[in-house]
């Protein structure tokens, strides 16, 4: 098929002339940042309705792990006070310990 010429004739009725020629002209291809404005658009929106959705989930968890904190934290206060309160008596002595 290449051989015979079949391949080219082809190649220019569906791609025009001679494709070879536009990729081997002077200006080299490159990539930069206008070439993926539309990757970031799409990533970007997604980001915001990801976050938009679960903002409140997030907000409710940490909303409960700061009261449990708290809890927890006012349990050791009490118990550091109780200590400081009741001290634990030495029974071999008769002293407080």
């Amino acid at each position: 098929m290449i051989e015979s010429g079949l391949m080219n004739e082809i190649e220019e009725k569906y791609f025009g002339e001679d494709s070879s020629e536009e990729t081997s002209s002077s200006e080299p291809l490159s990539l930069s940042f206008r070439s993926f404005a539309g990757l970031f658009i799409i990533s970007g929106i997604s980001t915001l309705l990801a976050l938009l959705v679960s903002e409140r989930f997030i907000w409710r968890r940490l909303i409960l792990m700061a009261k449990a904190l708290t809890e927890i934290m006012s349990a050791i206060h009490l118990f550091k006070k109780e200590a400081r309160t009741h001290p634990i008596q030495d029974s071999t002595h008769g002293t407080e310990a």
